[in-house]
């Protein structure tokens, strides 16, 4: 089967390469028949030699031309007509131009051809060979190149890049030999339209098939698939993990098996010990075998105190025993103490908390679901309750349906509870995600609308139905979006991060627009279609709208709607707009930037995400106004803390006086907290105050953004996610940090500062802003401390490792290679003097 795949790709391939070449030729005998006609025009006027010099000056003058337009004809005809039609406009021309030049040619038929065609017929017959030449230069040239690009031939890459200049070496001896023919009327007039004619019947027989094998070629590729990565299967499925131990083990590289071990007494798995047992006997590399000595003898160690324990629930009080504790909660996995597990679950202990999470996760029982859904609130403990719940399976569906109804306002709840619908295998558990298609929360729509998609390849007709708002509404976002984005463009500096706002917003909606249209055609195009979305070239474009004509040629509005995409540009999509969506403003000018900031600003939150509305308030305190409208203040008393810290700022900074007005309407804990935030921020920033707490939320997801081993994630994704990512200071000095503290290990992000760290004290490497350290208890070497060296104070964002593979998912890969990178090249240097400190 693989064979006859890669032999079906083979042929499309071959018969595209031929079918350029024989345009090629087809294309040399349709200029050759127009130009045999235009020296017979030009020598009724003017001299054989200067007709001759006037036509190779006329063509190279046409492809000069061409390079200073540029496209600009292919801009303006491409997005109005189908991808057949394009494809032969040139063709249809020259049929035209030779059906004129025949008639003319024999009504004016005399003795003397040349005399009896007069000066109209001459120069009709004279045009004709520049206007064809130009059109193909400016429409089937690109048609070649377009073609090209769905398969790799360099050496026609380099013919077409050639050839032009080639058909100009040809023309030009063709007129040479001009002279040499017979002067009749057969030679002259009928041998050169019947050769034009022919080819040009021939080129347009072959463009039909050219188009079909194009999408055939684009169908039949092959996709590559990402391998399977066994090194983080506990951090992607815990349970899978945990229930196969020993197949997961034997698969493992040496450093993979050490890595799991140490989760296995991380999680104090005192049930898995005959399993690790039985891996040992079949072990034979010594440092393994060492490894899973010490861990069974630990679980062992750990199960025979459980067993000792007379009275749990004081135990669990009292005990700061962490493994201790956990290994109790997992003996409730056969016990079945309720209370216990309860107990265990509300323990203000986040490391107690998820290992309770995981345990809970094996029953049914109502009071557990209830606890776990609490737990999805909390960013300490929301990923182990995703799993439990999950791992639940259906039972969990109508609980999550009522806290939904009930907590929707909290997106970050929301995009937990529709993960754990999205994963259960039963489609009637994502009715609810159906359903949200139709919120009035742009947010959550968005949310239930990935969800789906990541899951679904197809659905049923009766669901397809919920998706029709949704397609028009990203349509018609994307190209408001586009237009806003042209209006910013011509603003000052200040307005880059708006600009991205907008950039970012598309991207999430193109996102969605290429997954919808998946459901309903073939992924493989679609995906090479929306591949080409971000090339600004003509063939790219050209090739991406052939594939859409193609590919929905049983739904023109679709179509065209999506076209309308790639070409936001053309006139005709005003025209589109206007039909469809009467309302919408497209040509709406500003007087001022500020009269653009309070366009964005009044729209509906639907309308525009809180990222792009908080860099819309954050570049008004960049216009040094005299005045801010007093709508800001609906921002400054907004729950949203994203919009309630940027409006603060901007206000403080334009209008200080009614600062403290619109201060006095929050509660005191409010004020208190913003008012801290906001003159840390500006009255005492300097490099010496930096603190946990006074990093503005807004600042926390631009920076977050900017890390490019997150660039799969969207801003509004990291405006959800943010909560994952806490912040902690470490001030100037030297620093021992203990790594059986969980609430610390897991990758350090550096914010701000140039910290040097150590694993023994004694070689340090530094680090610069967006740098990525791995911090956990699971060193090969088994140290119980790190280390770091503080010039400057540093502020780090950490998050925990199984927090951020999750978040990433199929590209989490990329976090390996990003703390490689970042290993090779940071310095080393020597230290050795270490103080203790308390890392809250």
């Amino acid at each position: 089967m693989k064979d006859k795949y890669q032999n079906t790709t083979t042929i499309y391939e071959r018969r595209l390469s031929f079918s350029v070449i024989v345009q090629s030729i087809f294309w040399l005998g349709i200029l050759l028949g127009l130009e045999s006609l235009y020296l017979l025009g030009s020598n009724a006027i003017f001299d054989s030699d200067i007709s001759y010099f006037i036509i190779i000056s006329i063509l190279l003058f046409l492809l000069y031309i061409k390079s200073l337009a540029g496209n600009k004809l292919y801009w303006y005809l491409r997005p109005k007509i189908s991808a057949a039609f394009y494809q032969n406009i040139t063709n249809v021309v020259v049929i035209a131009l030779l059906g004129i030049l025949y008639f003319l040619l024999t009504t004016n038929k005399g003795d003397d051809l040349n005399l009896s065609l007069g000066n109209f017929g001459s120069i009709t017959l004279m045009i004709s060979l520049p206007i064809v030449f130009f059109l193909w230069l400016s429409l089937q040239k690109i048609s070649k190149d377009s073609t090209l690009k769905v398969f790799k031939n360099d050496n026609l890459s380099k013919y077409l890049a050639l050839e032009p200049y080639i058909y100009l070496i040809v023309v030009a001896i063709f007129g040479i030999l001009y002279d040499f023919f017979p002067h009749d009327y057969a030679t002259l007039v009928v041998t050169p339209i019947v050769i034009a004619v022919i080819c040009v019947v021939l080129d347009i027989i072959l463009n039909r098939f050219i188009l079909s094998w194009t999408f055939l070629q684009v169908k039949h590729s092959k996709i590559e698939k990402m391998a399977v990565q066994n090194d983080t299967i506990f951090e992607l499925n815990p349970y899978s993990f945990f229930h196969d131990i020993k197949n997961f083990l034997s698969e493992q590289t040496k450093p993979d098996k050490i890595h799991s071990l140490n989760i296995l007494k991380s999680f104090s798995l005192i049930d898995k010990i005959d399993d690790i047992r039985e891996l040992l006997l079949v072990e034979e590399d010594k440092e393994l075998i060492s490894h899973f000595n010490e861990i069974i003898k630990q679980l062992e160690k750990l199960k025979l105190e459980v067993e000792r324990i007379e009275n749990p629930y004081e135990f669990v009080e009292q005990s700061s025993n962490i493994l201790l504790i956990k290994a109790l909660a997992r003996k409730q996995i056969n016990d079945c103490d309720q209370n216990l597990l309860l107990k265990l679950l509300n323990d203000n202990r986040p490391s107690v908390a998820k290992a309770a999470c995981i345990v809970a996760g094996h029953f049914n029982d109502i009071n557990y679901i209830s606890i776990l859904i609490n737990h999805l609130e909390n960013p300490l403990t929301n990923i182990y309750a995703q799993f439990a719940l999950k791992n639940i399976g259906e039972k969990v569906v109508k609980y999550l349906e009522i806290e939904f109804s009930k907590r929707k306002t909290n997106i970050f709840f929301v995009e937990s509870c529709f993960d754990i619908l999205s994963a259960i295998p039963n489609p009637s558990a994502h009715n609810l995600l159906f359903i949200s298609l139709n919120e009035q929360d742009n947010s959550i729509v968005k949310i239930a609308a990935k969800k789906i998609l990541n899951r679904y390849e197809n659905t049923s007709e009766e669901r397809r139905i919920y998706f029709s708002n949704l397609f028009d509404n990203l349509i018609i976002n994307v190209l408001s979006n586009h237009f806003m984005i042209k209006e910013i463009s011509k603003m000052n500096e200040t307005f880059y991060i708006l600009q991205r706002a907008f950039k970012d917003e598309n991207k999430e909606n193109v996102y969605l627009i290429k997954n919808l249209l998946k459901l309903y055609y073939d992924a493989h195009v679609v995906k090479e279609v929306f591949q080409l979305y971000d090339e600004e070239t003509v063939e790219s474009h050209l090739l991406a709208c052939n594939l859409i004509d193609l590919l929905i040629a049983n739904n023109i509005n679709v179509a065209n709607k999506i076209k309308a995409l790639f070409s936001p540009s053309d006139s005709r999509v005003k025209e589109f707009i206007l039909e469809e969506y009467p309302s919408f403003e497209i040509d709406k000018t500003y007087s001022n930037e500020e009269a653009l900031i309070w366009h964005i600003l009044n729209k509906d939150y639907d309308e525009v995400s809180n990222w792009t509305r908080a860099s819309a308030i954050n570049t008004l305190q960049y216009l040094h106004s005299d005045d801010i409208p007093f709508e800001l203040a609906a921002e400054f008393l907004n729950a949203n803390l994203l919009l309630k810290q940027t409006a603060a700022i901007s206000i403080y900074k334009n209008i200080p006086e009614f600062y403290t007005i619109y201060l006095n309407r929050l509660t005191k804990k409010e004020a208190v907290s913003i008012d801290f935030i906001v003159r840390s921020n500006i009255e005492f920033n300097t490099f010496n105050t930096l603190r946990n707490d006074n990093l503005l939320l807004y600042n926390k997801i631009q920076f977050l953004s900017s890390i490019p081993y997150l660039k799969e994630l969207t801003t509004n994704e990291l405006n959800t996610f943010h909560n994952y990512f806490k912040t902690i200071v470490l001030e100037a000095g030297n620093h021992q940090i203990s790594l059986k503290d969980e609430s610390i290990t897991g990758y350090w992000i550096v914010e701000t500062g140039k910290p040097k760290f150590s694993h023994d004290g004694l070689e340090y490497n530094q680090y610069k802003r967006r740098d990525i350290i791995e911090i956990n208890a699971f060193s090969s070497k088994h140290e119980e401390h790190v280390f770091f060296q503080i010039d400057q104070p540093v502020r780090f964002l950490i998050v925990e490792k199984i927090i951020l593979l999750n978040l990433l998912q199929k590209s989490h890969k990329i976090i390996d290679q990003s703390l490689k990178e970042i290993s090779d090249f940071s310095s080393n240097i020597s230290f050795s003097n270490k103080s203790k400190i308390k890392v809250a």
